[in-house]
């Protein structure tokens, strides 16, 4: 799976109610290398983001998810991305 097939399966499980930790590698060495922003949330750390996530998926249901501006660079082993999503 390449990065935006990536973005958009997370996008997918998203709506489902799916796990979401799948997409959220584990940190090394306990370095604090993850960082995630909500829109009133900072979370750093695989296992703060996982946490996040899984609450987010237990309290929300019907999610809405539209992807509106999907940008997808990839590099040998690594990739970013930037979106602009609209969420309900």
């Amino acid at each position: 799976m390449n990065a935006r097939e990536t973005v958009r399966s997370y996008y997918d499980a998203l709506r489902a109610g799916d796990p979401l930790a799948p997409y959220v590698p584990d940190e090394r060495d306990g370095d604090d290398t993850y960082v995630t922003f909500g829109v009133s949330e900072r979370l750093v750390g695989s296992d703060r983001i996982r946490e996040g996530l899984r609450t987010q998926t237990e309290t929300t249901t019907d999610w809405r998810v539209t992807s509106r501006d999907l940008r997808v660079t990839e590099r040998d082993d690594h990739a970013w991305f930037s979106d602009a999503v609209a969420m309900a």
